[in-house]
C-alpha cells in the first residue's frame, strides 16, 4: 500500500530504532558518531 502512493526511493530500506541520539555539550546530536555506528547499515 506504501509502494503505490510514493515513489521508490522516498521508502527507506533500513530503519534503525535506538535509545537516545549521541549528543554533545551543547545538546547537538553527533552525526559522526552515528555514521561511524550505523554507516554499514547505509552501504547494504
Amino acid at each position: 500500500m506504501l509502494l503505490s502512493t510514493t515513489k521508490l526511493w522516498e521508502v527507506p530500506k533500513n530503519i534503525v530504532f535506538i535509545d537516545e541520539l549521541p549528543r554533545n555539550t551543547m545538546s547537538k546530536v553527533q552525526k559522526d558518531v552515528l555514521r561511524e555506528t550505523y554507516g554499514d547499515l547505509l552501504n547494504e
